[in-house]
């Protein structure tokens, strides 16, 4: 575009020069526009994710447990190794069974794991002050799901990992799977997710 205007201008032709012109602030008004509406539509995605998802944190409850780095925690990489992460979500489990459950033994333990995983977001570092969140996603008939966010105690907005584990109620005298009780299911339900649901 440039070319033809340096060639448009040489041989006088000022009024090719000038739509020249005119056609690249065109362009480059067109390419703004696109760019503002593709950052606009970004920006909208991420409310979409992590502000509803905040908004609704604040309409069920959550256990909030304070996590300590130990020396042991840590790798040769230096920071918390990534099999320790699962020990903080048994911690928040613990804290869920003692506070809301009324457990206060592993012998009151009604439920057995069946699976878990951890979504790694930065590494924690000896030193790092993290707290460690506890909620209810999923509930079926004879299981439910905790879910775990590890964050900065001075920072919310900072995430270490988030994970989620899959608990399925177990009778241990009859050594068989069991429906969740309604004295369990009532106390675990203020602790859920909203936009969860419940399974079969």
């Amino acid at each position: 575009m440039d070319v033809l205007y340096a060639v448009a201008t040489l041989f006088g032709h000022r009024i090719i020069a000038c739509l020249i012109v005119f056609i690249k602030q065109k362009s480059c008004y067109t390419l703004f526009a696109q760019a503002k509406a593709v950052m606009t539509s970004k920006a909208h995605g991420f409310y979409e994710k992590w502000g509803k998802e905040s908004s609704n944190m604040s309409h069920y409850k959550r256990i909030t447990s304070e996590v300590t780095i130990r020396f042991r925690d840590l790798d040769a990489m230096r920071h918390v190794n990534n099999a320790v992460y699962f020990t903080y979500f048994e911690e928040g489990r613990k804290n869920f069974l003692v506070q809301v459950l009324g457990g206060d033994g592993v012998e009151k333990v009604p439920f057995i794991l069946a699976y878990q995983r951890c979504n790694y977001i930065r590494p924690i570092r000896l030193g790092d002050k993290v707290n460690l969140v506890t909620w209810i996603g999923e509930i079926g008939r004879k299981k439910f799901e905790f879910k775990y966010r590890l964050l900065s105690r001075d920072d919310d907005s900072v995430i270490y990992a988030e994970g989620d584990s899959l608990m399925v109620m177990y009778d241990y005298v009859k050594e068989r799977t069991m429906e969740i009780p309604k004295h369990y299911l009532e106390k675990i339900q203020e602790y859920q997710e909203m936009g969860t649901g419940q399974e079969d």
